[in-house]
């Protein structure tokens, strides 16, 4: 059985950048839907929900990091997929916490190594995994039945 290609949302209006990310991703067997503004956005979330979202923070016209925190406000599950933000930008100690408070996990300052970006969105998609499995038994040993209690006594 094979696995599932993993779904990548590419955020960004840079159709030359956009091309090029594809074209990388699409070779190590990741599937890419690009969208191009808010609108299209919000569209593409209608239809289904991807692994991960790769965003453009800033590109003329455009604000990928406004965007992609406004979707995890009003698009049901964007909150839980991870994000990976692009940007020029310079960032101090202040923007690389409240972009942590925002949900991204990585921040990859300009240029990107686009070659490099199949292996960091596999790790992603791994590490986001593990999270949810973890959180998941974390909630149910926290009901504290007799099971769970069983298994808090059978880790110590």
């Amino acid at each position: 059985m094979t696995q599932p290609k993993p779904q990548v949302l590419l955020l960004t209006n840079d159709l030359t950048e956009a091309s090029l990310i594809s074209m990388v991703l699409k070779a190590s067997n990741i599937d890419v839907s690009m969208v191009f503004s808010d609108l299209e956005m919000i569209s593409a979330l209608d239809i289904a929900l991807p692994d991960l979202i790769l965003a453009d923070w800033d590109k003329e016209g455009m604000n990928g990091r406004a965007i992609v925190t406004a979707m995890r406000t009003v698009a049901i599950g964007v909150k839980t997929v991870p994000s990976i933000l692009m940007t020029d930008r310079t960032l101090n100690e202040v923007s690389r916490i409240n972009l942590a408070v925002d949900g991204f996990r990585w921040v990859l300052e300009k240029p990107v190594v686009v070659t490099s970006l199949p292996k960091l969105i596999q790790h992603t998609l791994i590490e986001s995994w593990n999270v949810k499995q973890h959180a998941r038994q974390t909630q149910f040993v926290h009901f504290g039945d007799t099971a769970s209690s069983a298994l808090m006594e059978s880790v110590r």
